[in-house]
This record gives structure tokens, sequence and C-alpha cells, in this order.
């Protein structure tokens, strides 16, 4: 499973199941023995989006939110928008919308927004992943 296991260095293959395990190396000479401190293994798994958003109906005018819930380590966000018949996302415009690198989206809805969909990026260490679209509907 691992190798070097009796060199200066270990190479360990990452994987979820070990994170958490913990590793010391004893080094021996004539002298006699002595032991390392230990080092705990930490592995990141992708992360996994557990509530995607959902789409809203609201008044125009009124100020909505979309929140993502997703669980892993180091987690970082970005909200994306695209109109519904393009196939091209964007990062959201922070002069428009707030919360954009936040897992709460916060939407001021005007008329001209009714149909954009917005979706949710994110990231850590070990990968990206993205939410399903929700679209927003702004009624007069």
């Amino acid at each position: 499973v691992y190798s070097g296991g009796q060199t200066a260095t270990l190479t360990i293959p990452a994987k979820l199941s070990r994170s958490g395990l913990q590793f010391r190396c004893k080094v021996t000479n004539a002298a006699g023995t002595v032991y390392s401190n230990g080092a705990t293994l930490t592995v990141f798994g992708k992360p996994t989006i557990t509530k995607h958003p959902s789409s809203v109906t609201v008044a125009d005018g009124a100020t909505t939110t979309m929140s993502v819930t997703a669980s892993g380590a180091n987690l970082s966000y970005q909200w994306q928008v695209r109109t519904k018949d393009s196939q091209t996302w964007y990062n959201v415009n922070a002069n428009v919308y707030s919360g954009g690198q936040t897992a709460t989206l916060t939407i001021p809805a005007k008329l001209s927004r009714s149909g954009l969909q917005f979706r949710c990026k994110v990231t850590n260490a070990a990968g990206t992943v993205y939410s399903n679209a929700a679209t927003l509907t702004v009624k007069p």
C-alpha cells in the first residue's frame, strides 16, 4: 500500500479512507532507536452539494436570495448566471448581486432579469462541482 516504508521518505497514496491516519518514523542505529513526532494525514474529497438552489418567483422591485448547501473541506463559492437561451455561464457581477462568493446570493429582482438562471460553483483543493440551475421569475 505504501512505498518507502524503510527509507527516510514514505509515499502514501491519498484516499479518503486514509484521512486521519497518523504516521511516525522509527530511526535506529548502533546507539539506539528514536521515533519521530506523529503526523496526521488529511485527505480532501471533492465538495458535495447537499442542497441545490431553488427557483423563485418574486415581484418586480423585491429582493430575493438563492442558497446552496455543500459539504467538504475549505470550500469556496462562485455564483454564475446565464440567460435561459445561452449555454455560457458568467460569474455574477458584484455591482449587481451581493454574496456572489458565498453560499447565499442576494438578487435584486427586476422584470429585465426574469428568466435568468443561476448556479453555484463550489470548489476546494480536490475539485469543483456545480449546483443545479435555478430560475428567477419576476412578476410585475
